[in-house]
């Protein structure tokens, strides 16, 4: 894995699969980040930096890395949730889902 100080632009990291070898390596762009274009639901990400939000960033950085282990995106076998494979807005989107359905069950009336 490589880290490097860029901006892709589309995602938070990339995987090398170029020459026909699958899963050769990855790299996590510290300068990409959390655009609520990508998902309402960031948070205190939201519109930040990768390098800025390092728990984000491990996150993301790791789920490159899992996928030289050849694993999947979640949301390709079943359906998108919190586990490390299912991609980072998605992710972002199960936990904002999970907070509104809480605060609606929180203000509903006895």
């Amino acid at each position: 894995m490589i880290v490097v100080p860029a901006k892709l632009g589309c995602s938070r990291g990339i995987m090398y699969d170029t020459i026909g070898v699958p899963r050769e390596g990855c790299a996590s762009f510290s300068d990409d980040g959390y655009p609520v274009s990508d998902s309402s639901n960031f948070g205190l990400a939201a519109n930040k930096k990768q390098r800025d939000v390092l728990r984000a960033f491990l996150r993301s950085a790791t789920h490159e890395l899992t996928h030289t282990l050849n694993q999947i995106h979640q949301e390709q076998e079943t359906a998108a949730d919190n586990s490390i494979m299912t991609t980072t807005p998605s992710v972002a989107d199960v936990l904002g889902g999970r907070r509104a359905e809480k605060r609606a069950n929180a203000i509903k009336p006895s």
